[in-house]
């Protein structure tokens, strides 16, 4: 089931500051050129804080954007294809999640974008397959989450702040 609770949590100050030197450009170019395009960010259990609070920022930077689940993203299928689309993912192996990217590429999006918190994921081996869909992976410093995905939600929140 991963790391035990405690260990995650000793490991958050550790988890912020590696966090603090990702190169991010790509995330600024996503975030920052079309702003004109609505955005459509989906997360799943904890990365739907996560995904929250990129919502926050994109309008930060003058975009609109709303925050969708896996299941609720069938309601916006007519959008899709209009608009920049972020999947946010602690692991990347997650059945919902490797679906989401699979169902959002049927509508061909504007502009796809998955943040992952591990480089070996099922989700990043599709996007290297495909080549459609602009990847960010970071990596947590001590591997593998625990349950809650305290270090990878901790990483992705880091990367909203340096976004704003």
């Amino acid at each position: 089931m991963g790391r035990p609770y405690k260990q995650e949590l000793n490991a958050i100050a550790v988890t912020y500051h590696h966090a603090e030197k990702f190169d991010i450009s790509v995330l600024e170019a996503f975030f920052n050129y079309n702003t004109d395009r609505p955005m459509l960010i989906i997360g799943s259990g904890g990365s739907y804080a996560v995904a929250k609070a990129y919502e926050l920022c994109y309008q930060s930077h003058g975009g609109f954007a709303k925050t969708v689940t896996p299941y609720e993203l069938q309601n916006e299928k007519f959008v899709i294809g209009n608009s920049k689309v972020l999947i946010v993912t602690a692991g990347g192996n997650n059945p919902d999640t490797v679906g989401v990217y699979n169902y959002v590429r049927l509508y061909e999006p504007f502009e796809l974008c998955v943040i992952c918190m591990s480089k070996k994921s099922k989700i990043a081996k599709q996007i290297r397959e495909n080549q459609d869909a602009i990847l960010f992976e970071g990596e947590v410093p001590f591997g593998k989450d625990g349950y809650l995905a305290v270090n990878s939600s901790i990483a992705m929140f880091t990367i909203v702040k340096k976004l704003m």
